[in-house]
């Protein structure tokens, strides 16, 4: 069974013919996309409804903490350079919150250094063939 579009082609197709078989082409790539895409949102919808989050145990607030003088908490930090002081506790936020609230301790921050720098030369010089 042939496409009736295909099969309408002559031996040599006119400039109007080669154009619909083009946008028919189109159009129909643009179908399959869409389906594609409806496809997957639907599985990605049913899979958030039938895999549901375990529910913890609702525990009180705690307690507001005693405001901390600034300099107190960034002591005990071993920091390597200069770090902000604001970094530290964007760090500190971060952990609290990956964390979900429960108790922590920032013991050192260590920055990265040239590592990435270091790790694409090494990349470069062993990608290249020694003469």
């Amino acid at each position: 069974m042939m496409i009736p579009t295909i099969a309408a082609f002559g031996a040599k197709p006119t400039v109007m013919e080669n154009v619909s078989f083009i946008v028919i082409g189109f159009l129909f790539v643009l179908v399959v996309l869409a389906t594609l895409s409806i496809v997957t949102s639907l599985i990605g919808v049913l899979c958030t409804r039938l895999i549901k989050e375990p529910e913890t145990k609702k525990s009180p607030p705690p307690a507001p903490a005693a405001p901390v003088a600034p300099k107190a908490q960034s002591e005990g930090i071993e920091t390597e350079g200069d770090i902000p002081k604001h970094i530290i506790a964007l760090i500190a936020t971060a952990t609290h919150v990956i964390l979900k609230g429960r108790p922590q301790r920032i013991v050192s921050i260590k920055g990265s250094g040239q590592g990435w720098a270091q790790e694409g030369r090494r990349e470069i010089f062993s990608s290249h063939r020694v003469r």
